[in-house]
């Protein structure tokens, strides 16, 4: 096998599906404007897990633009590095950059300059002006690791150079494919098993609503205690020893209910009496 050889990764249902739930929380965080939704979010996961890049490192370095995954030049040297590549640089001003990669026994010298910055309409460019030393540097960077170490980055492009060297605020921009493009399917996975102890941990759901002292429901509840001649205390000691409510300062609280067993609770009062007066008869 050659140094430069593309390593295949085996596709791993169990690994994705695990993927998928460890995207989709960091996707609700609002941490990573970058991700538009949450099967792209699941996509630069899948993409980074490819490349050997953990979640929350994928989703801070590979956006989406224009249907397209990019990513920023100093992750792509890292990934170069991280195959054993080397660099020198050569040359870096405000006019151009030359560095030469070093992988094994394989060289190649990049080189970004003026003339190539212009051919490509680049120099006019706003960031081309201010930071000129900066882009002509990151710019030869990620034309090296593309020849160098293909196997490193997979095919991918910088931000800048999808978007022909403007800056690019990534919130902004939009991630749905073009129109002809169709997104692709969900996959089906038959059969797969999730075993325990994931590798990521996983999210909780969202906590339920809760019945609120003073509301409607609970003013209702109140009356119908009261009403049946129940013991207030006695009544949710027994509420709380059926796992419906939960201890509040110390003590079984109504508050502590979920407004689903709330209305449960009192659209069948009859059988919630005589259950609590069974209940009664047996613990005295």
């Amino acid at each position: 096998m050659s140094e430069n050889a593309v390593a295949v990764v085996k596709n791993d249902p169990n690994a994705s599906l695990t993927l998928q739930r460890v995207s989709e929380g960091l996707f609700q965080s609002g941490l990573f404007p970058n991700a538009k939704n949450k099967w792209g979010a699941f996509s630069i996961v899948e993409y980074g897990h490819e490349l050997g890049i953990p979640p929350m490192m994928a989703l801070r370095n590979i956006n989406i633009i224009s249907g397209q995954l990019a990513c920023n030049a100093q992750l792509m040297l890292t990934l170069a590095m991280q195959k054993g590549v080397t660099y020198e640089v050569k040359l870096e001003g405000d006019k151009g950059a030359k560095i030469l990669f070093k992988r094994g026994t394989s060289s190649y010298e990049s080189s970004f300059m003026e003339e190539d910055a212009k051919a490509a309409g680049l120099t006019g460019k706003d960031n081309w002006k201010k930071y000129p030393r900066d882009m002509y540097f990151w710019r030869c960077v990620a034309k090296g690791v593309r020849r160098i170490a293909p196997d490193a980055v997979m095919g991918l492009y910088t931000a800048e150079e999808i978007t022909e060297g403007s800056v690019v605020k990534i919130s902004e921009v939009d991630a749905t494919p073009k129109p002809d493009v169709p997104p692709p399917p969900q996959a089906e996975v038959v059969d797969a098993v999730i075993q325990d102890g994931p590798e990521y941990p996983e999210f909780a759901d969202p906590p339920k609503p809760t019945l609120k002292p003073g509301s409607p429901l609970h003013k209702k509840i109140e009356a119908q205690i009261a009403e049946a001649g129940m013991d207030r205390d006695s009544f949710k000691g027994w509420l709380y020893e059926k796992g419906k409510i939960e201890l509040k300062d110390g003590q079984p609280s109504m508050s502590t209910m979920t407004e689903k067993d709330a209305r449960a609770m009192v659209d069948k009062w009859s059988a919630t009496v005589t259950n609590y007066n069974t209940w009664k008869q047996k613990a005295a």
